[in-house]
C-alpha cells in the first residue's frame, strides 16, 4: 500500500507548482466523483471535493447516505486518511 503524503501546490495556467524542501517525486491526481444521493444536499460540493481527494467513499461505487450518522470509527478512518496514517 502507498501512502501520499499532500504538499502545498499552486496551479498556474496548466503548470503545477510544488512546493517542497525535499526533492522527491511527485503525482498530481485530478479527479471527480458525485453520488446520486447528493444532488440536492447543502454538503454537496463538500462530499465532492473530499470524494475526488479520495478522503470519503460512499457505500457503494455510486451510492453515498449523507444523512446517516458516522461512528468514531469511520470518522477515525477519515482523519487518518487525511493525515496519511495507515487504517
Amino acid at each position: 500500500m502507498i501512502f501520499a503524503t499532500p504538499v502545498p501546490t499552486t496551479f498556474v495556467g496548466n503548470k503545477a507548482v510544488i512546493k517542497s524542501l525535499t526533492n522527491s517525486t511527485y503525482v498530481v491526481v485530478e479527479g471527480t466523483h458525485t453520488f446520486g444521493a447528493i444532488k440536492q444536499h447543502w454538503a454537496k460540493g463538500y462530499i465532492e471535493t473530499l470524494a475526488a481527494k479520495q478522503l470519503v467513499k460512499g457505500m457503494t461505487e455510486t451510492a453515498y447516505r449523507p444523512n446517516e450518522q458516522m461512528t468514531r470509527a469511520p470518522v477515525c478512518c477519515v482523519a487518518c486518511t487525511c493525515i496519511s496514517i495507515a487504517t
